[in-house]
């Protein structure tokens, strides 16, 4: 009996534990997930990438978007 009290009490501290972690991101903070403004992102790679994707009726949402590289003329 007294185990099984310890063993919820540890499950409790556990469970309060893990959803106060959760709680510290800002969610409603959009700066904390756009990416910053680069100058080396090959646009034209881009502007097919999303010309393509718009054709099918989708939209593409870019994490990494493709560097430029030097040989293309960038």
């Amino acid at each position: 009996m007294k185990s099984r009290m310890v063993l919820l009490m540890v499950l409790a501290m556990a469970a309060m534990t893990m959803t106060g972690c959760s709680s510290l991101h800002r969610k409603g903070d959009p700066s904390a997930w756009q990416p910053t403004a680069r100058n080396d992102v090959d646009k034209a790679y881009v502007a097919k990438v999303n010309a393509q994707a718009a054709q099918s009726g989708t939209q593409v949402l870019w994490n990494q978007p493709p560097q430029a590289s030097a040989s293309n003329g960038h």
